[in-house]
């Protein structure tokens, strides 16, 4: 593999700027930087062991022995908390694998940056990890990053302990 297609933390900025990237109002780029740093610093929202435990579970979906749960907004609010669907597993008896569009899908790709609100050119919402969904806040904010990493994160973590007190309960109840 050529130095030029190996993935680092950072070579997304080397790929072609979509036509409706972000742009954030004077005196926020520098938010962004610093912001981006404090992100690199971070832990990963994921571990390798879960990649690989995922890994493994796509295999028995391959083999007939898990089903496939997919679920999630085309694009979540940080206000949004929905886990319904965590409930397959206990009414079928069937392991279920969730895949699903949460915890992190908080972007929303538009066609173009404006649109038409109340008879007024607004920006248009691109999801809350950029700006607000109230038309009256559609200036893209840096700090809405943060927010995004640390919504994931909380959604992951009541994620992975439900799964854990799921696997709790099965060893003590037989489930």
């Amino acid at each position: 593999m050529s130095s030029q297609h190996t993935w680092t933390p950072s070579s997304w900025r080397d790929k072609t700027v979509n036509p409706y990237a972000i742009e954030y109002p004077n005196g926020k780029d520098k938010d962004v930087h610093t912001i981006l740093r404090r992100l690199s610093l971070l832990p990963p929202l994921v571990t390798s062991s879960e990649a690989s435990e995922l890994r493994d579970q796509l295999r028995e979906v391959a083999l007939g022995q898990r089903f496939i749960w997919q679920c999630g907004d085309c694009a979540e609010l940080f206000e949004y908390y929905e886990f319904s669907c965590l409930l397959f597993t206990r009414l079928t008896d069937i392991p279920t694998l969730l895949i699903g569009r949460m915890a992190g899908q908080y972007g929303k790709p538009r066609n173009g940056l404006m649109e038409r609100v109340k008879g007024c050119d607004v920006q248009k919402f691109q999801g809350d990890v950029i700006n607000s969904i109230n038309e009256t806040r559609r200036d893209p904010d840096p700090k809405r990053l943060l927010e995004a990493y640390f919504s994931s994160g909380c959604t992951l973590n009541y994620m992975r302990s439900t799964a854990q007190s799921d696997k709790c309960m099965e060893s003590t109840t037989g489930i």
